[in-house]
């Protein structure tokens, strides 16, 4: 076969190769074929040189540097400096030359010396604010991370509707929250009426006072929980008294309005000193009653719980 390029000619056999270009170099050639094999042969070098002449097959048993770009039909490679790593443990690095985790790392910046080692894909960054992991898709389109084994692909799923915009958080194959404009809404109940909008704690300042008088406590302690419109509020005040002695008493300093058209207020517990009945509405006034008569009372400590639908 004529050995037309540097591919052809054969890396273990001296005696296979003897021709250039199908120009004749056997035992016996003439003076002629010898200028114009040696020209052949620099061509083929030549062309093999700037890449003209295709490599069909190529091993490289020891090092290989590429130093100029390097193309080929699935790499176009024009880096000019170390930008992908593949080390002994067939780790990858993306900006990093000692990847770290069990599979890829990839690496902005920063400098971390250690990560878990089970780590399928590692991302790093020296910003001191954030390191962010972006989905893109076409508008309307669903974007998911799924969580699956040899038996369920889809046994749990953190995804993101854009024709919604809503996320929503699958377990057990199962949906069981979604988060929405309108709040939190669970086991696939998509309802804008049924949503969790809020949920909080906090402390505030109560007061108990006999109506049309002023208190004394030094000591005003309350907390609360919101669930929703939901209120559950408790206080106690002591050190002190709720004002001149009347016929009822008022709690004022409430977290959150009350909505006054809900008709749902509800006392879960009452303590005072002395004696007396709880009649039932501590928001307008709350009356003692002996015997079937109003009693004037002056209370030193006061303490409850309400719970209510704040407006």
């Amino acid at each position: 076969m004529s050995k037309d390029k540097i591919a052809d000619y054969d890396g273990t056999t001296a005696g296979n190769n003897t021709d250039i270009g199908g120009i004749s170099i056997a035992e016996g050639m003439l003076p002629s074929a010898v200028n114009n094999s040696m020209r052949e042969l620099t061509k083929q070098l030549g062309a093999f040189a700037n890449g003209t002449d295709a490599i069909d097959a190529l091993t490289v048993t020891g090092a290989a540097t590429v130093n100029g770009a390097f193309t080929s039909r699935g790499i176009d490679d024009n880096a000019d400096a170390n930008a992908i790593t593949i080390d002994s443990s067939e780790k990858v690095g993306i900006g990093d030359t000692s990847p770290l985790g069990n599979k890829v790392h990839i690496r902005t910046a920063g400098s971390a010396t250690s990560v878990n080692g089970d780590a399928g894909l590692v991302l790093e960054s020296d910003d001191s604010t954030r390191c962010d992991l972006q989905f893109m898709g076409p508008d309307g389109a669903f974007q998911s991370i799924y969580f699956g084994d040899v038996s369920d692909d889809n046994r749990g799923i953190i995804a993101y509707s854009h024709s919604g915009n809503n996320m929503r958080f699958t377990v057990d194959a199962s949906e069981r929250m979604r988060l929405t404009a309108n709040g939190l809404t669970f086991n696939g109940d998509t309802a804008a009426a049924n949503a969790l909008d809020d949920y909080e704690e906090g402390t505030w300042t109560p007061n108990v006072i006999n109506a049309g008088s002023s208190s004394t406590f030094t000591d005003k302690i309350g907390r609360y929980t919101k669930i929703g419109n939901i209120v559950v509020a408790s206080f106690i005040c002591n050190n002190g008294n709720t004002g001149t002695a009347g016929g009822n008493l008022a709690l004022s300093g409430l977290p959150f309005s009350v909505d006054l058209g809900s008709q749902f207020i509800s006392i879960g517990s009452f303590a005072s000193n002395g004696s007396g009945e709880n009649n039932g509405n501590i928001f307008s006034q709350l009356i003692f009653y002996d015997g079937g008569a109003a009693l004037s009372v002056q209370k030193t400590f006061v303490s409850g719980t309400v719970t209510y639908r704040a407006s």
